[in-house]
Parts: structure tokens; sequence; C-alpha cells
């Protein structure tokens, strides 16, 4: 969603620069499925007063009316990119799957935004973009990669830009520049290449000491009494980023990993990852329905109150 957005931004800033443009003002809403959800009509209707254009990125509201709603009232000046496919599926059934922008499951919001708004022959020639969206849509040999690959850099680029806004922004925008000025020619190449060469250093050595961490709590931690839908799943109760790799020790044990994150608002955030890359069971769609969350096949969110959180710690069914 950060990269995504900043990819959104920098091509508004550069059409801005035409003098019809110069007055423009971008305000970005950094959201959840929660937070989403407390958007009401009369909240669209003040942004119909305020903004010419939404732009929805890497996330929907879980309710269909509500993105019908926003499509009625800003047409096509709604733009929405998104890769999530039980908001994909959603779209059909609600009748707005033709708002503009660009939805699939096979790219990451990060490569489709990129498409929408520089690339719209699908040139795709920018490595990291393809790199961090293989990663994130978990597509990474369609791309060419090894799971490895891709995750040591985007964990390189997570921990070199720590998810802030303001500078991802300021490289996503100077790298676009450059793919800009000088995409078919060697120059941007040697500098994308060198970019992901040291991404994928700084990645490769938090991801070694994440796995030996992880491994021990999920070894020594891990509540492995939990089901989700019936099938054997292991619980943990813990803060920071987390991943379907992490239950890798307990695999041929659990279908499921479960991960339990308590929110300073006493909302408790639950992860829901399938332990084997080739499982059909889709943890996304699974959500959506139960809890109102979404997300991938192998991996997605939602959030609960408190009291839901204890019925399911009693019944440690999800």
């Amino acid at each position: 969603g950060v990269f995504s957005a900043a990819i959104a931004e920098s091509y508004i800033r550069k059409i801005s620069n035409n003098d019809a443009y110069n007055d423009v003002i971008v305000d970005i809403l950094p959201s959840d499925y929660v937070s989403l959800s407390k958007i009401t009509k009369k909240d669209i209707n003040k942004w119909q007063k305020e903004y010419d254009y939404i732009i929805m990125t890497d996330i929907s509201f879980s309710d269909s009316d509500k993105m019908k709603y926003m499509f009625s009232k800003f047409g096509n000046n709604f733009i929405w990119i998104d890769h999530h496919m039980p908001a994909i599926k959603s779209s059909f059934a609600g009748g707005y799957d033709i708002v503009p922008g660009e939805r699939d499951n096979k790219h990451s919001a990060i490569l489709l935004a990129f498409k929408y708004f520089y690339d719209q022959f699908n040139e795709y020639n920018v490595k990291l973009f393809r790199i961090l969206s293989a990663w994130d849509s978990f597509t990474y040999e369609q791309e060419g990669y090894t799971l490895k690959y891709v995750r040591d850099v985007n964990k390189g680029a997570t921990e070199k830009y720590m998810l802030n806004y303001t500078d991802v922004y300021e490289f996503v925008d100077t790298y676009i520049n450059k793919w800009l000025f000088d995409k078919s020619n060697r120059d941007f190449k040697t500098l994308d290449s060198f970019i992901v060469h040291e991404l994928e250093s700084i990645g490769h050595d938090y991801n070694a000491y994440d796995d030996r961490r992880n491994e021990n709590i999920v070894n020594n931690e891990g509540d492995m009494s939990w089901t989700v839908n019936g099938r054997p799943a292991c619980a943990l109760f813990l803060h920071g980023a987390t991943n379907s790799l992490m239950f890798r020790s307990v695999a041929d044990k659990v279908r499921n990993g479960i991960v339990f994150k308590h929110k300073p608002d006493g909302n408790w955030v639950m992860s829901l990852y399938n332990t084997n890359v080739d499982d059909k069971f889709h943890c996304g769609e699974y959500l959506k329905e139960k809890y109102s969350g979404g997300g991938h096949s192998g991996a997605a969110g939602c959030t609960l109150s408190q009291d839901k959180f204890i019925e399911l710690l009693t019944s440690k069914s999800i």
C-alpha cells in the first residue's frame, strides 16, 4: 500500500507541473479494513465536496454497498487498484467491476499502480517493482525468481525505508524519474540492479536472524491445539511483522498458522497463514466471510473486538 500510493502521488505531482494543475493538493489516508469500515456515506459525501479524485490502492471497503456508493458519487474519478481476489470477486457480484483502475491477483498493487499510471503497454521493465510484487502476490515463479530472493529484497526494502511514507515517496519518485529518463538504456538497468542487490544483502541478514528467532518462538511458544475450519493450526501471540514462513518448522504438523496482536485501541489483529504454499484453502476468502477481513489465498488478516477475541480464545477455533 505504501509503495503503490507513492507511485500514484508521483504521477499526480508530475502532471501538477502543468499550469492547469499547479494548485493540486494530495492527502494520504493510511487505512485498514477496520478504519475503512468506520467511514460512512456521509463521509463520502463530504469527500465529494473536498476532492476531485479518490484513489484507493491495495485495499477496499469490505462493504460492497460503500464501494458502489463511492463509484456513484465520483464516477470515473474514483480509481481502485487492488490484487486481493475476494475483493475483486465482490466487485463482479456487486456490479462495480467497471470502476477505473487495475485489478488482478497475479501482480501486487505496486506493479498494478505502476502499470495504470506509467506503463500501460505492460513493459514491466522495473526489476525492483517486479520483485516486490512477486513477494506480495507470491508469484515469484511467474516472474522467474526464487522465494528466498524476493523475500530478501522485500525485507531489505522494509528495513531500509521502514514503510515511512515520506521516505518511500522520495525513493519511488526518484526511481521513476530515472526510469522515465533512461528506461530503454543501460544506465537505468544498472541502477535498478544495484538497488536490488543492496536491498537483497540487507534483507538476507535480517531474514537469517528472523528465521532462527521464529523457529525458537514457534517450537517453544506455539499453541498447537487450535483449528481453522477444522484444520490443525498453531497460534502465536506476539507483535511485529509476521508471515507464513515463520511456521515452517511445524508445517508437517499443522495446516495453518495464526498470529494475534493486541492493539492500543483494545482490539486484536488476527493474521492467518497457510503453512503449505500449495494449499488450496483461501485464507482471504475465509476471513472475509467470517470476520469481515480479507487478503490472499495463503495470507490474510482481520480485526477482532476484545469480546470476539475472548470467544476465540475459549474455543481455540477460527
